[in-house]
């Protein structure tokens, strides 16, 4: 009896590389935010797939520098000196120059 060599012979995804294939299809839908579903990404042809994640880390790139560009315009302007607050309890004027405090009674 023969025996049949159940290894792929052909072309084919090796099973790291199915697994990295897998991982661009779920990080592709959720980064589309729904604009795809799996099956639509699944069946997309290979170079129109590279070319939407490409596009997609692209943009994710792009946020990534504009937001660290904020975070060093914020640490790169001085710190304010506090402001000075006014005391509620130094409304009432008996004066002008001088100020009374409001007596609680407990």
């Amino acid at each position: 009896m023969r025996c049949f060599q159940l290894e792929s012979t052909f072309f084919g995804f090796k099973p790291q590389d199915r697994v990295r294939n897998h991982e661009n299809i779920f990080n592709l839908i959720w980064f589309g935010e729904g604009r795809w579903d799996w099956n639509d990404v699944y069946h997309m042809p290979i170079f129109l797939r590279d070319f939407w994640i490409n596009k997609c880390n692209d943009i994710q790139a792009d946020r990534d520098a504009a937001i660290q560009q904020r975070k060093n315009k914020r640490n790169s302007q001085p710190a304010t000196p506090p402001t000075k607050r006014r005391r509620w309890y130094l409304l009432i004027y008996d004066e002008p120059t001088t100020h009374t405090t409001i007596k609680t009674t407990t």
